[in-house]
């Protein structure tokens, strides 16, 4: 926050704070999906000095508000996807761990544990609560790519520590 600056408030501090928030609790693999084939911000040397930062990060983080209230609920949709996520991890581990006369055991549980969550996906259609799309994901790998510039924008230096470390500006 500076005193006096119409872009750099109170209320951005909060809503920098809040979509970082929000940033994390997204699954790394997604977002390593969003940030893919990106480029860091670099200011180009014609517009160095020139470049009004606080009101271009205000107006992605804009982008990112107007874009989440528009559409899912993101965070039923990170949780979702967390679970969905966190079960193919640890059928992954399972059967890389298994001796090999184990592995058609392995695949059995696989088979079991995705009839499951077949049958859980149709009880939440059921119920009303719809699945996730890909209109939803593209969303949510949009929402990561924004906060990541937004927050190259911002004056504070954070980056999340999801970042590669050849990805600083």
């Amino acid at each position: 926050m500076r005193p006096g600056d119409p872009f750099e408030t109170k209320d951005l501090d909060e809503l920098r704070s809040g979509q970082r928030r929000l940033l994390r609790s997204i699954d790394r693999s997604y977002f390593l999906r969003g940030i893919e084939g990106r480029q860091p911000f670099q200011e180009s040397a014609d517009v160095s000095g020139t470049l009004d930062r606080p009101m271009l990060e205000h107006s992605i983080r804009s982008l990112v508000v107007s874009e989440l209230q528009s559409s899912v609920d993101l965070e039923r949709l990170v949780a979702d996807l967390r679970e969905a996520n966190e079960h193919n991890q640890l059928l992954r581990v399972l059967y890389e761990r298994s001796s090999v006369e184990r592995r058609a055991d392995m695949e059995q549980l696989a088979d079991v544990l995705r009839a499951k969550e077949a049958v859980r996906a149709e009880e939440k259609i059921e119920e009303g609560v719809p699945s996730a799309s890909e209109r939803d994901i593209a969303l949510l790998l949009r929402v990561v790519r924004l906060i990541v510039l937004a927050d190259e924008l911002a004056p504070d230096g954070y980056r999340d520590p999801r970042l590669p470390v050849d990805a600083s500006p």
